[in-house]
């Protein structure tokens, strides 16, 4: 009777062990493969949401892009025609400056070198009329050389000339400084001045203007730029613009020489970068018109040797 028991236990144990066997493999089998008919059943359904909101996104970013870049490509067109029609004919002037200097046996022209350089020392009292830079003699700057600065449309912005330089820096002037006394040009009108040829004082954030002819024709906000007459300040920079005119001077009304005021282009005030021009003359190769410095004796390009 017993060992009937036992040898029934022993069936059901198999029966029962065998049987989860079953069930876990056929649950292996099962699950797989209704995992991957739910999944490609369903998922386009629950993704579907979603794929079409990142199908909208990127095609409104990839219209966005394009029509962005199509006006960026078109306005760098445009300007890339400008500055190719610009260097043809700066090419053209270049040529015929040389020959006419070689002609008149004129010297050389000049190129100019420029430095970067940041302001490292600044005087509460003559913070707008004086700074320290940390260049000097070491960098090649000379006392001088003319200091600018870049505006935000790229063009060069007068700031001042060295005033004193050592090994390893240099005390500027600004365009304030009753002692930087320079010539300036008007852009549209053709007329002539000068910077600081008085003890005048003008008033704050402005410069005196004395001396200028011409002012019958000038217009509002007439701009300034140097005229290359100082030996180391290149022509073309930007000083500032008039601001106001005064009455006719006594002493020159006859040849209506006038007076006022002008606001420098630069931002003294919020400037910590600033770029040294310093002279630096070139012999120009009467063979193959190449630059060279200016104590070559012999053409880098084609080795002939210089006048």
């Amino acid at each position: 009777m017993k060992q009937a028991q036992s040898s029934s236990r022993l069936w059901w144990a198999l029966g029962i062990f065998f049987g989860l066997l079953i069930l876990f493999a056929s649950y292996r089998l099962i699950s797989g493969k209704i995992g991957k008919l739910a999944g490609r059943f369903f998922y386009p359904y629950l993704s579907l949401e979603k794929i079409t909101g990142d199908k909208i996104a990127d095609q409104s970013l990839l219209l966005l892009s394009r029509r962005e870049l199509a006006q960026k490509v078109t306005a760098l067109d445009e300007q890339n025609r400008a500055l190719a029609v610009r260097a043809n004919l700066a090419d053209q002037l270049t040529v015929e400056n040389q020959k006419l200097r070689k002609i008149w046996k004129l010297r050389d022209t000049a190129s100019w070198k420029d430095t970067p350089a940041e302001i490292i020392l600044r005087d509460p009292h003559s913070w707008r009329s004086q700074f320290t830079i940390d260049r000097g003699l070491d960098d090649g700057i000379a006392c001088g050389d003319a200091v600018v600065t870049v505006g935000q449309e790229g063009a060069l912005q007068l700031v001042g000339v060295i005033r004193s330089v050592d090994r390893r820096t240099a005390v500027v002037h600004t365009v304030y400084h009753p002692k930087f006394r320079f010539s300036f040009r008007l852009q549209n009108s053709g007329g002539i001045g000068f910077i600081n040829m008085t003890d005048r004082n003008p008033g704050s954030g402005l410069i005196s203007v004395e001396y200028l002819t011409g002012a019958e024709r000038i217009g509002d906000g007439e701009t300034m730029i140097t005229t290359g007459f100082e030996q180391h300040i290149p022509s073309g920079i930007k000083i500032g613009t008039i601001r106001a005119l005064n009455t006719v001077d006594p002493l020159y009304s006859v040849e209506k020489r006038h007076t006022g005021s002008a606001v420098p282009a630069a931002d003294l005030d919020q400037l910590h970068i600033v770029l040294v021009l310093s002279r630096r003359e070139v012999r120009i190769c009467p063979h193959c018109n190449e630059k060279n410095q200016e104590k070559a004796t012999t053409c880098v390009r084609c080795g002939a040797v210089l006048p």
